[in-house]
């Protein structure tokens, strides 16, 4: 049962590494074992008073994560900043008893780079990729407020899916089979699954034959697919950071290989004529 709930001020928790956040715990004797939990950048209903409400408590509003690359990667899109939480059991002792605990952001972070090999090269020539959109699904819809992942994960829908533009630092014609494409997008923590069951990334794409994209009429619309692995099995933890560098070696489709002949000569056709008198 809740003891105490303490609204922390923006400075205190700032400053609580240097200045510890003092406060009593009433009617708790010494000897007694006490469960800490702190929430950051969130509010708690007043009518969450026991550890089991707390504990099947959903954070739900991914979407509001992400956005352009551009903004993505200089501000928190969510109004309000990440949601951080974290917990910790300490026993009480007589005087003061000193409480340490580390915060994990609810979310996690996926960074995707994607380039051309030279293997792609080698292949095609000045023909170049040029990547217009990444998109993410099969994410957690929600996600436990409190981690709980030694245990369990919140049984919730993988059908949450973003989408965000591709950046590059070249625009137009410039962009060549040289330089690379960056995305950013923010998940929700998800148990390791099985291949086919996770979070799988879609690249879209154009494939330009003369590697100059202000023509068009050579280009051709391609898709790239593959599953984020996380840590491992698919598994992809809160606070987690993890990066995709995707290489492309080539087209998607089925090889087709030309040989070219040049076929002799038909079987010599004699005409006899005899002309004039």
């Amino acid at each position: 049962t809740q003891i105490l709930r303490r609204v922390l001020t923006a400075a205190e928790v700032n400053g609580s590494t240097t200045t510890p956040i003092k406060f009593v715990l009433p009617g708790v004797s010494a000897d007694a074992s006490c469960d800490f939990y702190v929430v950051i950048n969130r509010n708690i209903a007043d009518n969450i008073t026991t550890k089991t409400k707390l504990l099947e408590e959903l954070e739900s509003d991914i979407a509001s994560y992400n956005g352009t690359y551009a903004n993505v990667t200089t501000k928190a899109m969510r109004s309000g900043g990440f949601v951080m939480t974290g917990a910790t059991t300490a026993k009480i002792t007589a005087g003061t008893t000193s409480v340490t605990m580390t915060v994990k952001r609810v979310v996690a972070k996926v960074e995707i780079q994607t380039t051309m090999t030279d293997a792609f090269r080698s292949k095609y020539g000045n023909g170049c990729i040029e990547i217009k959109k990444i998109t993410l699904s099969k994410g957690a819809e929600k996600s436990y407020l409190i981690d709980q992942t030694a245990s369990k994960y919140a049984t919730v829908s993988s059908s949450f899916t973003s989408a965000q533009d591709a950046y590059c630092d070249k625009t137009g014609a410039s962009k060549t089979n040289a330089y690379k494409y960056n995305n950013l997008f923010y998940i929700n923590e998800k148990a390791a699954a099985a291949t086919g069951s996770r979070i799988k990334v879609v690249l879209n794409a154009v494939y330009d034959a003369d590697g100059n994209l202000s023509t068009t009429t050579d280009q051709l619309a391609v898709t790239y697919e593959t599953e984020l692995t996380g840590a491992t099995g698919g598994k992809i933890a809160r606070n987690g950071s993890y990066k995709v560098n995707a290489k492309l070696d080539g087209l998607t489709g089925q090889d087709v290989t030309l040989a070219v002949t040049v076929a002799n000569w038909d079987a010599l056709s004699t005409q006899d004529v005899n002309l004039g008198q």
